[in-house]
């Protein structure tokens, strides 16, 4: 899951030569940040499992997303 300003387009893009070097399909949910808090705030079914699951940050982390 992408959080935060791009595309899925921009997203896809990005994840091309990773896709490569892992030689597997990656498909990525791309949500604005302001969406996803208000989502979790909703206790969205889909936001909820993802922010119980473990994470691997690559940027930011669980404080920037209240």
């Amino acid at each position: 899951m992408i959080i935060g300003k791009t595309s899925f387009r921009s997203a896809v893009s990005a994840l091309h030569d990773t896709q490569d070097l892992l030689g597997r399909e990656i498909n990525p949910t791309v949500m604005a940040t302001d969406e996803f808090r208000r989502k979790r705030g909703a206790r969205d079914p889909f936001v909820s499992t993802i922010w119980r699951a473990p994470k691997l940050w690559i940027i930011g982390g669980a404080d920037e997303l209240g």
